[in-house]
């Protein structure tokens, strides 16, 4: 399991719950996902550095149809100009 937070936050752990205070987490609008059917998809989400396996979402609110939402933006490029921060992990 992940937990989104900011650099030098603090995760509480109390038995089985995980903890940390608000302004601490952190949200994406993307999710690294795999493909389990083959190596370079099973390997996507801990390899963020080097997957294009990444899926990006779309946030809606309360007011958006989803389908509205789609049928209005069909057939167009909705992904081009997102990007997605790498994970960087430092060696200890």
């Amino acid at each position: 399991m992940r937990v989104g937070v900011n650099p030098s936050a603090k995760l509480h752990i109390s038995g089985s719950e995980i903890s940390t205070a608000k302004a601490d987490l952190k949200r994406f609008d993307y999710v690294v996902l795999g493909n389990a059917g083959t190596l370079d998809g099973l390997a996507a989400p801990y390899n963020e550095e080097e997957t294009k396996q990444v899926t990006h979402l779309e946030k809606l609110d309360i007011t958006t149809d989803l389908f509205q939402f789609w049928w209005k933006n069909q057939n167009t490029d909705q992904v081009t100009d997102r990007v997605f921060e790498a994970r960087e992990l430092s060696p200890p």
